[in-house]
């Protein structure tokens, strides 16, 4: 990360922090709750690359700091997928042939709830680009059961074992290609401080040839441990749905109902 903040100018040789990032470095290096998202996506050239972005909070201010790889644009048709989880050798190129050292920083402002959820949402559809959302009824289930189901299918055991957990074909189909480890995926988590606690909750953005879908997994039981409970829910990815979903993982998380957290030091 050192050297990405002296390529993008945000410090100097010494390690001091340049004035005009003075505000923003000073809330991403003490955060209340960070907002983590990472996106993958294979690219033509066989190699699977990276974005991580952070929209962090200190207090009722947000910044927002992105470092590697790419972003797609608005009414970009290659989307978060490009190839919807094609073979890279049929994918389209959309990606620059050196990947740039920097990290883009970007204040966000003073928000309260209401209008820092529509911006997260706003942000983080925005990286993901436009895509439709596929056409399914949710499935939900334990994650374990799933996951060996959708494995059973990618081995070339076929849809038998998705049907036996109840799913109709499309639905069956279109879990099955969310699975695939070839399709593009960005994925939003939340870690809250001093402690560094991640939330018990992860939501995922998946591009498929069908559409875009939702993943969520829950961790019930608070902590971790073999005992855990986890829950997969796998849904089509429309703007309510995803808004709704980011809500539920913040809520879920020390920020509270009203986002109330703060760190103690």
């Amino acid at each position: 990360m050192w050297h990405e903040l002296l390529a993008g100018e945000v410090i100097d040789v010494y390690g001091r922090v340049k004035d005009e990032y003075a505000e923003q470095m000073r809330v991403l290096s003490n955060p209340d709750i960070e907002v983590s998202l990472s996106i993958t996506r294979w690219h033509d050239d066989d190699t699977l690359r990276e974005m991580v972005a952070s929209l962090v909070r200190q207090g009722s201010t947000w910044v927002g700091a992105t470092t590697h790889g790419w972003a797609a644009k608005p009414h970009d048709v290659s989307a978060l997928a490009g190839n919807n989880g094609a073979p890279p050798e049929s994918a389209e190129s959309s990606a620059p042939a050196e990947l740039p050292a920097e990290v883009v920083l970007s204040t966000l402002g003073d928000m309260g709830r209401d209008m820092a959820l529509s911006t997260l949402t706003e942000v983080i559809l925005g990286l993901a680009g436009e895509l439709e959302s596929a056409d399914i009824d949710p499935v939900h289930g334990r994650r374990d059961e799933l996951l060996a189901a959708v494995g059973s299918c990618l081995g070339g055991a076929g849809l038998a074992d998705l049907f036996g957990m109840g799913m109709s074909a499309h639905q069956a189909e279109v879990v099955a290609a969310a699975g695939n480890p070839m399709a593009p995926m960005l994925t939003v988590g939340v870690v809250e401080y001093p402690e560094q606690t991640c939330g018990n909750t992860v939501l995922c953005l998946i591009d498929t040839e069908y559409g875009r879908v939702m993943s969520t997994t829950e961790f019930l039981g608070g902590h971790w441990s073999d005992q855990i409970e986890t829950w997969l829910t796998i849904a089509p990815a429309d703007r309510a749905r995803v808004t709704a979903e980011l809500a539920t993982l913040l809520e879920r998380s020390a920020a509270g109902v009203q986002w109330d957290h703060r760190r103690a030091m």
